[in-house]
């Protein structure tokens, strides 16, 4: 079978409080963002499936 990447790909997008809800703490460490947006429940991630 010949698939590429972007056959099978589902980008969806997602704020960091749901991710929280799924138990997937990207946001725990406030060094990944400026001091703009640490633990804004308002910024968008993509997540790639």
């Amino acid at each position: 079978m010949n698939r590429t990447t972007r056959d099978n790909t589902l980008v969806i997008a997602v704020t960091a409080h749901e991710i929280q809800l799924f138990g997937i703490h990207f946001f725990d460490d406030n060094t990944l963002f400026t001091a703009d947006c640490n633990y804004s429940a308002n910024r968008t991630v993509l997540l790639a499936f």
